[in-house]
């Protein structure tokens, strides 16, 4: 299975959230898909990429159960790094780089998303689009997060993006290789910036794109 990824942050969360390097996304539609994640963008000024943030940012800390971090932001530390009081990484789908070490004592959130400037994509991206995770091809079931303004730590030249998150949290997972894949199915076309806030940069991802992200996680 090839690998690849964007800031379409599948973001898969092996217990996906920033947006750093691109794996190569396998592209299984009949129709390119059109993302900084996938292939060639293709310019579509449809919103001003300068967003007016609407919100405070998401911030609730999770409470140290593995389990809050389902449905909170900030996420934990990227695997193999735990978070302070609870025994919980995060693996993103595509995030940075092609695998992710764990231990065999960790959860693992796996996440997956879409993060964009404005809040007029997210929602179009909540609407049109859906993410599915699988571990060594077995489906798990997923709790959805509706877009929130996060903060950003100015990745990609923004402070703040409205993302939009599919997360799945892991028991820990006996030693071994695993691999995760983040599939993302557009029943309707999303028009944004996923990879930041550069100007002129929105690309419009055409209905009937399947984009697939995977991440190879050692549990040692």
């Amino acid at each position: 299975m090839t690998t690849r990824i964007g800031c379409v942050t599948l973001i898969v969360i092996l217990v996906l959230a920033g947006c750093s390097a691109n794996p190569s996304p396998v592209v299984t539609s009949t129709v390119a898909p059109q993302s900084t994640i996938a292939a060639t963008p293709t310019p579509v000024p449809t919103h001003s990429v300068v967003p007016v943030p609407t919100a405070t940012p998401a911030g609730t800390p999770a409470s140290g159960s593995p389990n809050s971090y389902l449905t909170t932001w900030p996420l934990p530390p990227a695997c193999p790094t735990i978070a302070s009081g609870a025994p919980v990484c995060a693996v993103n789908v595509p995030g940075a780089g092609t695998s992710q070490q764990a231990s065999a004592s960790d959860y693992l959130l796996i996440r997956a998303g879409w993060g964009d400037p404005t809040k007029q994509s997210c929602a179009q991206f909540a609407s049109n689009a859906s993410i599915t995770i699988t571990i060594d091809g077995h489906a798990e079931a997923t709790t959805n997060l509706s877009c929130q303004l996060v903060g950003n730590s100015g990745q990609g030249g923004c402070t703040n993006l409205w993302r939009f998150d599919t997360r799945y949290l892991s028991p820990p997972l006996t030693s071994g290789t695993y691999t995760v894949t983040a599939t993302f199915t557009y029943s309707g076309p999303v028009s944004g910036v996923p990879s930041g806030c550069t100007p002129g940069a929105e690309i419009t991802i055409p209905a009937g794109t399947v984009q697939t992200f995977q991440k190879t996680v050692i549990v040692q």
